[in-house]
């Protein structure tokens, strides 16, 4: 296998891992950073345990990352339950490590993962669940993560209770030492905690500037050196099936069906309360039923794009998720201005509403993974560093992704004040779009929403009326209440 060949299937495998874990994290608000706590714990530790060979440093890693999908078929009133749960609440929620090894079985990569996963709740004298596993025949990975898991869950808020501190949790774990948990494994765990903890305090890093970090990536960029994020070859394929005059659903749902990772939001998003039938939808075939073929392009693509916005770093998180809810109002945006001018291609407008920022996207998520999440930022600073670059920098992109001329010109040019008469028409309506959006409070900094759209030198060009852009704004904030946290 080729090293490219490998890096491709390491990106998927990555994309479906964090698409699995939306699902759960989109199950109990609770679980939100959870996972990914516990597997980045999951490995520190295991490193200090001499498991040097890193493939079982990395399986125990992503037994950490899911451990917990099987909570995704839970009843929802058990998981939120705010009070301790009876007996017979307790026994439904025993079940979640079998549903998750059931859930995870086709994936031969995983196959070392399910032991570490389905035993995670076993006990070290044999009180545990599923199947009552006792010592050293719980799977190591299993006893690492039960500690580890337990860790996590009493230093985060639960809805019965608030979150314990470290010394807190460290005295309520070793009070389970040799019943619940591996009492050697434990102990190390405590130095585990206690010298990290140490370390932190000591460790002094030299961090470089904002500036300094975009500074570099656009030094990277131009001597091609930096590993640009890929669309999925689907999204490429899904726009050519869209081309065609003759019904495109089964050829379209063939397409979709290669990536799974598209293929599990698609039906997860199709199950959602904004697009519920009467029955649960399982497959790509009834979720393009469901949602027809041109809305079914819309979510791929909003789908694919979604994971660009996605960091590690927590500082980053608001305003990523700003950023990626401004790229869908405006690809709302866009699409009803087109419709109220009567436009064809409305499919078009939603894609170019989408990917108007890419340049900002690329270098905002350039400098969340080259911060310390312990280095504090400023939203200016951040704003300030890319304020005068991004379009170029997202043009460019645009020219090594080799996508139309068009789209080119929209992500360069729609921040503009004031227009040509040759400028495109796409541009001037992604400029009305990218204000509407700011307006309607999706805004990505402060300060840069403008008071009255009917100024606008892109609405002038356009000739619409107050009338028209008073009718598209409350269907935008319409579609944007349900359909903003889709993803």
């Amino acid at each position: 296998m080729s090293q490219a060949a490998a890096k491709q299937i390491n990106t998927f495998f990555m994309e479906l891992v964090e698409t699995l874990i939306t699902v759960i994290e989109q199950k109990d608000q609770h679980m939100r950073g959870k996972a990914q706590k516990v597997a980045d714990l999951c490995a520190g530790f295991s490193k200090t345990l001499k498991m040097t060979h890193q493939d079982k440093i990395d399986k125990i890693y992503f037994a950490g990352l899911l451990h917990d999908l099987g909570m995704v078929y839970m009843p929802s009133e058990i998981v939120e339950k705010p009070d301790q749960l009876e007996d017979d609440e307790m026994a439904i929620i025993r079940q979640h490590p079998i549903f998750a090894e059931k859930i995870l079985s086709n994936l031969t990569i995983l196959k070392d993962v399910l032991p570490m996963i389905k035993h995670h709740h076993e006990a070290f004298d044999g009180s545990g669940y599923p199947d009552g596993l006792k010592g050293m025949d719980i799977p190591v990975g299993a006893r690492i993560l039960s500690i580890v898991d337990s860790y996590v869950a009493l230093t985060s808020e639960r809805p019965h209770r608030p979150a314990r501190g470290p010394k807190e949790a460290i005295s309520k774990l070793q009070a389970g030492a040799g019943a619940i948990y591996d009492r050697e494994l434990l102990n190390r765990f405590v130095v585990y905690i206690k010298s990290a903890g140490m370390m932190a305090k000591k460790k002094i890093d030299v961090v470089k500037s904002i500036p300094e970090i975009v500074a570099d990536v656009l030094e990277q960029f131009s001597q091609g050196k930096v590993d640009l994020p890929v669309l999925p070859q689907v999204v490429q394929e899904v726009e050519e099936v869209m081309k065609r005059d003759i019904s495109k659903g089964e050829d379209l749902a063939k397409v979709i069906e290669k990536d799974a990772v598209i293929s599990v939001r698609l039906i997860s998003v199709a199950n959602s309360p904004y697009y519920r039938g009467l029955e649960q939808i399982t497959s790509v075939r009834t979720a393009i039923s469901r949602l027809g073929e041109a809305e079914t392009r819309n979510l791929v693509i909003a789908i694919a794009n979604k994971g660009l916005y996605r960091t590690k770093n927590t500082q980053f998180r608001e305003l990523m998720e700003r950023l990626w809810l401004h790229s869908l109002a405006c690809a709302h945006a866009a699409v009803r201005i087109s419709k109220a001018l009567s436009l064809g291609g409305s499919e078009n407008y939603f894609f170019m509403g989408i990917i108007h920022d890419i340049g900002k996207v690329v270098l905002i998520k350039a400098i969340s993974d080259a911060m310390p999440a312990e280095k504090k930022i400023k939203l200016k600073d951040v704003r300030d560093a890319i304020r005068d670059i991004h379009a170029g920098f997202g043009g460019s992109l645009m020219r090594r992704w080799k996508y139309p001329e068009q789209f080119k010109k929209v992500v360069t040019q729609t921040e503009k004040a004031e227009y040509s008469e040759h400028v495109l028409q796409e541009v001037l309506i992604a400029n009305l779009a990218n204000h509407l959006a700011d307006k309607l409070g999706h805004f990505i900094f402060r300060g840069e929403e403008v008071e009255d759209l009917m100024e606008l030198d892109a609405v002038k060009r356009l000739g619409l009326d107050s009338e028209t852009v008073d009718t598209i704004i409350p269907e935008v904030v319409e579609v944007m209440k349900e359909a903003g946290h889709l993803f």
